[in-house]
């Protein structure tokens, strides 16, 4: 993903991809960071509620993941299950 972005800072989906692969190797703080500067407005709501989780962030990922549901529920409830997988719902 950072050749990716090195070829095209703004390609979307590739920081919340980043920060999802941070995640996963246990660098919640550098998942943020990335997850924080995603240009699709979608991918970036997905990315929060995993890293705020992550990072014990409770308040913070079930507001960002309310308001994923709020905006997506219809459109990627796929993306949605995702993200309470992911926080072991």
């Amino acid at each position: 993903f950072r050749t990716v972005l090195s070829m095209s800072p703004s390609n979307g989906g590739a920081h919340c991809q980043l920060g999802i692969a941070l995640l996963l190797k246990g660098d919640a703080k550098g998942a943020l960071a990335e997850i924080e500067q995603e240009t699709s407005e979608i991918y970036k709501m997905i990315g929060l509620p995993l890293a705020y989780h992550a990072l014990g962030r409770k308040a913070d990922s079930d507001a960002a993941l309310a308001a994923l549901i709020a905006k997506y529920e219809k459109d990627g409830p796929s993306n949605i299950a995702s993200v309470y997988a992911y926080r072991g719902e």
